[in-house]
């Protein structure tokens, strides 16, 4: 009795094998109408090369099982089973695609265990799928790297490899679209991004998809077997619904549909479009500023700017005078309102307020401040919802924490101790005085830091 791939691993001794156990028990569900059969298997990606010995015994009777993997390590791999062979090299390239081909010319089983990108599984199905047997079986492993960002993927990522294997769902179906389109214009946008095409009758070849956790499972077939086919009634008694008798034998292509062009809601075409408003707005943007160029570069500009100048310093005036007067206003209402006098300054809480404000113009217009990068870095200033540059102004500064990546307040701080004493800001201190008299800025220790983790 044949033992079971659980069984080969678990007593497996020779070259490592990294395997997840739910792999192991549906290979075993796909793989039992191959196992006694001359089959011939590629699996891309190899590693330690012990999942090959492991293949050598699970399919007694195989002609050839293949190996390929990029690293240039496993040139050294040998085996003393002659149906073994490794290809060394990325089986993404034709002269490595033409070496593998070589060994067999078709295969009965293709395992994709290599880098896991998005791009490269895309274009190795690309590649592969034309040399598999016409009943194969062709296996995507590991798709969960499909939604991580380091493999080129993401859950709403429409050029990971899930997203691919998805729209072969469609494919499998294209005999119901009713839009008029190739099967292949589905994949465009993987084509125009990783380089990659399609046949349309190798693509009519998809017997059946299936997708476990991590694995997408695509057998082959001939084209006239993977069909609806023809409508199949039987009885003779229509008790419900009568007329249904009539089709018996019908195709669904049988009966006329009206044709819809969808292509502007597929995915890859919004993308298009927005890439298309993202450069017409770029362009306007600079129209634009060619435009004020030619303005500010004018002699009548420069003759009135001086006027400019005077109104909106008039007008600021005017808005302080008038705040002012508000103020004032209410504090004498206040004092009115009151049996005994009341001692204060408004004056002085007007003017902390007016800098307050001047300074928070000053850090958001000096390209110091990032209010990103202030609340990422300060989770309690996040949690409280309080204003990040208001924050920094009050107490932030003073307690040593950064106002973004390239300043260091708490090393500023060290470095002037007159700073330090007066209490001042340093962001504020090194815009408006410590600049000008060459005192030095050094970036966020936190960037340091971040540097040296990675």
């Amino acid at each position: 009795m044949n033992k079971t791939l659980d069984q080969l691993y678990r007593e497996h001794k020779g070259r490592l094998s990294d395997k997840w156990s739910l792999y192991l028990t549906e290979y075993d569900r796909l793989f039992t109408v191959y196992r006694n059969q001359p089959v011939q298997l590629l699996e891309i990606g190899v590693q330690n090369g012990g999942s090959l010995e492991i293949w050598d015994q699970y399919f007694p009777n195989a002609r050839k099982i293949i190996g390929c993997d990029i690293n240039p390590s496993c040139a050294a791999l040998q085996y003393r089973s002659s149906r073994i062979a490794v290809v060394t090299g990325d089986a993404n390239s034709d002269e490595y695609q033409n070496e593998i081909l070589q060994y067999a010319p078709t295969f009965d089983i293709i395992i994709d265990d290599g880098s896991h990108d998005s791009s490269d599984i895309v274009r190795s199905f690309a590649r592969y799928f034309p040399c598999l047997s016409e009943t194969g079986i062709y296996v995507a492993e590991d798709l969960h790297c499909s939604y991580w960002d380091n493999f080129e993927g993401g859950l709403h990522q429409p050029l990971s490899a899930m997203s691919f294997f998805k729209r072969l769902t469609d494919i499998l179906n294209h005999e119901h679209w009713r839009n008029g389109r190739a099967g292949k214009e589905l994949l465009a946008g993987f084509c125009d991004e990783f380089g990659v095409d399609f046949d349309e009758l190798e693509l009519a070849r998809i017997h059946s998809i299936e997708f476990l956790n991590s694995l997408c499972v695509i057998k082959k077939g001939s084209p006239e077997n993977n069909a609806l086919g023809k409508r199949f009634i039987v009885g003779n008694e229509e008790l419900v619904s009568s007329g249904v008798k009539k089709y018996d034998g019908s195709s669904i292509h049988d009966f006329e549909v009206q044709i819809k062009d969808d292509k502007d809601l597929d995915v890859f075409a919004l993308i298009r479009r927005n890439r298309e408003l993202a450069q017409e707005k770029e362009r306007v943007v600079q129209a634009l500023n060619l435009e004020l160029s030619e303005i500010y570069a004018s002699r009548a500009w420069r003759v009135v700017q001086w006027l400019r100048r005077i109104r909106l310093m008039v007008s600021r005036m005017e808005r302080l005078a008038l705040t002012l007067k508000k103020k004032i206003s209410g504090l004498l209402q206040t004092l009115i309102n009151h049996d005994r006098p009341i001692q204060l300054n408004p004056y002085r809480k007007i003017k902390q307020k007016l800098d307050l404000k001047k300074n928070l113009l000053l850090i958001n217009s000096s390209g110091l401040f990032d209010k990103e990068w202030y609340l990422a870095n300060n989770s309690d200033v996040a949690l409280s919802k309080k204003d990040a540059a208001s924050h920094y102004l009050l107490h932030g500064g003073f307690e040593g924490r950064d106002p973004g990546s390239e300043f260091s307040s708490r090393q500023y701080l060290d470095n002037n101790q007159d700073v330090k004493e007066a209490h001042v800001n340093p962001l504020v201190h090194y815009l408006t005085k410590g600049m000008a008299e060459g005192r030095g800025k050094f970036p966020s220790q936190k960037i340091n830091d971040q540097s040296k983790r990675s």
